[in-house]
């Protein structure tokens, strides 16, 4: 009998000590952080950091890591530095970027020349195309409302000092993916105040005045091709989206493939030159939906969607 309770004395000590050692569930996403935080950081630096994490791929245990650490990173200066990874979420193995998309060459090419085409002229920078291009394949952050390639900071960043990047949505990479992507959401909704959006999302240019109230672009890589309209108390009252898909509806599309995705607008009305100047818009006409409002230009292509209070 003795021996026994020995032998069951052993066994709990021995149980005990595996669960105490037994990892957490995907420990290794903080471990992940810790050390990309401790590799970032300078000794007697003051930094902060946000950490993200996404699984915007259903279905697939695929989870998408981001870290943004800034502060007085740089000889005392402040500096914002990113790091990505992408990862197995049941064994925290790497999962390469082939495992997302098809063809990686055929993809470099074509985000080269969107960005040369498309981002460039938007930016309100000094920058030239040594600068942006290539486009950086080796830090890619994906979540559900697109894909962001990281630049590496003294390559390109912001007037503010933020790293730079450029962000697609799902619908601009159609072509190129290796698995079923999520539908982007519209990235903003009218209704805040727009102090604070300039303070999470910064500008990237002056405001200018506008039927309404003024206004505004942002840094934000996330925002791209979105401008919102405030009013005199600081209201978002309106947001334009020159990038977007709604129920397969997508810039380019002409009214008709629009309508076969949509249906008919409740309205339809013409748009002048001289009223498209004053409405910051092209000519041609509006569709009016009950959510939000379709913008086509003389040649009959939708280019922008506006959702308003």
């Amino acid at each position: 009998m003795r021996k026994l309770l020995v032998v069951l004395m052993l066994l709990t000590v021995v149980f005990a000590v595996a669960v105490a050692e037994a990892p957490e569930e995907n420990e290794w996403i903080d471990l992940w952080f810790d050390t990309q935080y401790a590799q970032l950081l300078p000794a007697g630096a003051g930094a902060s950091q946000e950490r993200q994490e996404s699984m915007p791929f259903e279905g697939l245990p695929i989870v998408s890591l981001r870290l943004t650490v800034e502060g007085d990173l740089y000889f005392g200066r402040y500096a914002q530095y990113v790091r990505t990874a992408l990862k197995d979420a049941d064994t925290g193995e790497d999962v390469p970027l082939e495992a997302v998309f098809a063809d990686l060459d055929a993809l470099g090419d074509f985000l080269d020349a969107y960005v040369e085409e498309n981002v460039m002229e938007e930016l309100n920078t000094y920058l030239d195309a040594n600068d942006l291009l290539p486009v950086p394949l080796n830090n890619v952050y994906f979540s559900q409302s697109g894909v962001t390639f990281h630049y590496p900071a003294e390559r390109f960043q912001y007037f503010s000092g933020h790293a730079g990047a450029v962000q697609l949505q799902w619908y601009e990479l159609r072509d190129f993916m290796a698995v079923d992507a999520p539908e982007s959401p519209l990235p903003l909704a009218p209704g805040g105040q727009i102090e604070d959006l300039l303070q999470s999302c910064g500008s990237l240019t002056e405001p200018d005045l506008v039927q309404g109230g003024e206004i505004y672009e942002f840094e934000d890589p996330g925002l791209r091709g979105v401008q919102a309209i405030a009013d005199e108390n600081g209201r978002v009252i309106s947001v334009r989206n020159a990038r977007f898909s709604v129920n397969g509806a997508e810039p380019g599309m002409d009214r008709d493939a629009v309508e076969a995705l949509l249906g008919a607008p409740d309205q339809m009305t013409p748009i002048s030159a001289d009223a498209a100047a004053y409405l910051r818009l092209e000519a041609g006409s509006q569709a009016r939906y009950p959510d939000f409002t379709l913008y086509y230009n003389e040649a009959g292509a939708v280019y922008l969607l506006e959702n308003s209070l």
